[in-house]
């Protein structure tokens, strides 16, 4: 099975309760992530803020503040092993 990796969540940021996104390696916007995944996320990521400079396009674009951006608010879904199954279930989500 090919995987297309543009569809591949690989984080989940959490603004606020109603601010929330997946987002694929190129830290494009593939929508609001679903409950499965937000736990999943939770249970398994790796928790993060987006303070760094490879985060910038994202901040201004979705108008995330200086606070939003230096507070923990991101998880790094991907372990970067996972199986072409594994990351089917990811894009399912």
């Amino acid at each position: 099975m090919a995987i297309n990796h543009d569809l591949v969540p690989e984080y989940v940021v959490l603004v606020n309760e109603n601010e929330r996104y997946k987002l694929n390696s190129k830290r494009q916007n593939l929508g609001q992530p679903s409950d499965d995944l937000l736990a999943y996320a939770q249970q398994k990521g790796t928790f993060i803020s987006v303070d760094a400079s490879a985060w910038d396009d994202f901040a201004r674009d979705f108008g995330l503040s200086r606070i939003d951006r230096e507070r923990r608010c991101c998880y790094i879904v991907l372990k970067y092993n996972e199986t072409e199954e594994q990351l089917q279930t990811l894009i399912d989500m």
